[in-house]
Formats: C-alpha cells, structure tokens, sequence
C-alpha cells in the first residue's frame, strides 16, 4: 500500500505506509476484526474515534431512517441541507470540531497541533490534524500503517476518500438475523442501544448498512469480508485480508487478540466484553425471538447471496 500522496485538498503526503478503515453495520463483529488486526506487528489501531461522523453529521440521515419519522420532517430535511452545504463548502462548526477533539482523548494524549483562527472552522485543517496525528502515534508505535474502525464510518466513505485517496476500506458483514438478534440482546442490557428494543429499528439498520456496502463490492480498494467465514477459518481469513493490506503473514495473530481488546476496548463499553472470550460464533436469533418474530424478521430483511458475492474478487466469503 502506497503512501498518501497530497490531493487536490492539498493533504500532504503520509509518512506511515498506509491507512485503513474497518467500517460495517454495529454489533457485526468489527471490534473482532479490529483486535485481531490490531494484533499484527506492523498495524496500529486505537478506540473507536467517530470523527468523520461526529465531525460531519452529513450522513446521519442515511444510516437511521427511523429517527426521521419521529421529528419533524420539515426540520430534519433542513438540518441535512444545512450539514450537507457546510460541509460542501468545506467548513465546520468551531464548537463542533472543538467538541470532537475533546471526545477523543486517545488522539490526544501527545499534544497535538492547535487550530486557531479561520483554520478551527477549516474542515480540511481538522482532517489534516486527524490524519497528522494517527500517523505519529502510528510511528510511535512503531508500526507501519493504522487501522482506525468505527462502524458507522461506512456512510463517510465518499468523504474519507476525499482527503485519503489511497486508504483501503474492510467491510465487515454479518448475517442480518444475528446481528438484529445482537442488537436487540444489547439493548436488553445497556441503556445506549434501548432504541433497539424496536425490532423494526435493528432491521433498518443492517439493510441501509447492507446496501452500502455492497455498493462499494467492486472497487479494488475495498474489501467486503463475511464474519461468519472470519470465526470459521480465521488463519485462512486473516491471510486473505493481510494480503490486500499488502502486510506479511503472522500466526501467532489469533492468540494474542485478547490481550489486544484490553487496549482497544473502553471501559465504558461493556457491551464489548465477548472479545475477551474465545473466537467462537455466538448465535442468538433463535433464543431470543419466538416463532413470529424469526418470521417478520426474515422476511423483512434484504436478500443476500453469498454463493454470488463470492465470486467477486473483493469478496471474502
């Protein structure tokens, strides 16, 4: 994987080997992913940042429809006008940008660039300083490219492309039955995912995260990778992804990512604590739904055939 070189933005050129972003429907295994990857001697990875998507709030409207039905339409559509311009025009709230660097203390622990003046409301001097400051934790670390995962980064994507021309996307899919069945079970326990106690909500969510992703399934620098493929070979699965990341084979990856969630996973995301366990594929859809419910699910969500996505290069299935 090449280096970033600048842009028509101007973004100057990287000085790590490469960047990555892991990006998919939430409670699909991407905090999977990210340890296992994590674990790797050459890739740096951290908590998940939300940047783009705290920064920007373009796409929100895109991810969760059903929130659109509780407001009032009039102002909803303005407010993603409104968001949609700004960020067209390349600018940004200060308050915003302030509030995003605050939220993200791990970017912050060396102290980074200030941004005073016309560049705190300067989408590209926030982006920049984003950029800047993975690759010098990245060198600190002495690793060679950073891996940065937040899931609902997957609707920044035509963003993120924007000011990294050359960084590389893993899409991670699950089958929508249990990720709505994960979702659902979250929101029985942890007060953060409660909307999701709406099945309707759950199903929503994996079908626009569904769409895309597969929207993305043919471009060379993306890579659409099936969980259930990841837990039931994950050696073979792991080579295929390093293999478009252009690092080396490791074997020792699978036993060392427990250690690695302890790094990578919050203190405030309990729901997370299934990384600390053994690789195994945790299915909960038929315990938690009763015969109706599997019903109106299944036939609710859109279709998928992995036998076709298969034979897709881009696919790992």
């Amino acid at each position: 994987m090449r280096a970033m070189k600048s842009s028509a933005g101007g973004m100057p050129e990287s000085p790590v080997r490469g960047q990555v972003f892991l990006v998919g429907c939430p409670r699909s295994g991407t905090t999977l992913l990210q340890t296992l990857l994590g674990s790797h001697s050459q890739i740096h990875s951290l908590p998940e940042t939300h940047f783009f998507q705290n920064l920007l709030h373009a796409e929100d409207g895109r991810r969760s429809g059903p929130d659109a039905v509780r407001r009032k339409r009039m102002t909803c559509e303005f407010q993603n006008w409104r968001r949609r311009t700004t960020v067209s025009l390349g600018w940004v709230s200060g308050r915003r940008g302030n509030k995003e660097w605050q939220s993200m203390p791990e970017l912050t622990e060396v102290p980074p660039p200030d941004l005073r003046g016309l560049a705190a409301y300067r989408l590209h001097a926030h982006i920049s300083r984003f950029g800047a400051l993975l690759d010098r934790q990245c060198l600190m670390a002495g690793k060679q490219l950073w891996l940065e995962k937040t899931p609902d980064h997957l609707f920044y994507i035509t963003h993120i492309q924007r000011y990294f021309p050359t960084a590389r996307f893993i899409h991670i899919l699950r089958d929508g039955e249990e990720v709505v069945a994960s979702l659902y079970h979250a929101a029985q326990r942890y007060e953060p995912w409660r909307p999701y106690l709406e099945i309707d909500r759950g199903i929503d969510r994996w079908n626009r995260a569904l769409a895309e992703s597969l929207s993305w399934r043919s471009h060379r620098q993306h890579l659409l990778v099936r969980y259930e493929t990841l837990v039931a070979d994950p050696q073979r699965t792991l080579t295929r992804i390093l293999r478009f990341l252009e690092c080396p084979d490791e074997r020792g990856i699978c036993a060392g990512y427990m250690r690695t969630a302890e790094r990578l996973v919050r203190a405030d995301e309990p729901w997370k604590r299934g990384n600390f366990d053994a690789l195994a594929n945790r299915r909960k859809f038929q315990d938690l739904f009763d015969n109706e419910q599997q019903h109106r699910i299944v036939t609710s969500l859109d279709g998928l055939d992995w036998n076709v996505l298969a034979r897709l290069p881009q696919v790992l299935a």
